[in-house]
């Protein structure tokens, strides 16, 4: 254990985790209640079908099946490697050469 988790500290790996939970569980969230919302109305007889509902059913059931494609999109934007390595590199060009300060 280093220093930092003697002190109380949470590690940034931790807090890194905690958020990209929270996000990978509101996607879930975001994904697929239309579909048990809509789902469970359509059972109990709220909504009756014509060709309105036809296309809006059609739209939440694709809803779904999304939420297996955003995990790694998820897990890209949070790993640190990859992505803040791609952005480094794209600011590098963009920066003006580093001079050293004097003491």
């Amino acid at each position: 254990m280093g220093a930092s988790s003697s002190r109380g500290v949470i590690p940034k790996a931790k807090i890194k985790t905690i958020k990209m939970t929270f996000v990978i569980v509101s996607v879930f969230i975001f994904c697929w209640a239309p579909y048990f919302i809509w789902d469970l109305l359509y059972v109990f007889g709220h909504i009756k079908m014509s060709q309105r509902s036809i296309a809006i059913s059609t739209f939440i059931q694709s809803l779904a099946p999304l939420n297996s494609a955003a995990n790694p999109i998820i897990y890209t934007l949070f790993n640190t490697a990859i992505f803040t390595g791609m952005f480094k590199k794209r600011h590098a060009y963009n920066s003006p050469p580093h001079t050293p300060r004097s003491i």
